[in-house]
């Protein structure tokens, strides 16, 4: 398993910051990024970004499903088995980031 695999899927607790519903996750460099907490099925604009589909545990930390990158988040869903995959196993929330436009997600 590669080390970025090792460190987003170890037992680190990822837990979310109440106040600014967003949540750091670690890049394969080892840099943390902030991404922000939705709804499954949220809508978002038409931005380039990552997204991690998650679930919480039984003791509130996120666990990651699947992570991806894609030019347009709005259509993250469209045409795409992962997503369906994703869901199957639990994810309840989709965390987004957008480099330029996090403002700018929804």
């Amino acid at each position: 398993m590669s080390n970025f695999l090792k460190r987003i899927f170890n037992r680190h607790a990822y837990t979310a910051n109440p106040r600014t519903g967003s949540i750091k996750w670690p890049g394969e460099s080892g840099r943390e990024y902030e991404y922000k907490i939705f709804a499954i099925h949220a809508p978002f604009h038409a931005l380039p970004g990552n997204f991690i589909y998650a679930k919480r545990a039984e003791d509130g930390r996120w666990i990651p499903i699947y992570i991806a990158a894609t030019r347009n988040l709005s259509q993250r869903l469209e045409g795409n088995v992962r997503a369906a995959d994703a869901i199957e196993n639990g994810a309840t929330h989709i965390h987004a980031r957008s480099e330029e436009h996090t403002s700018e997600l929804q």
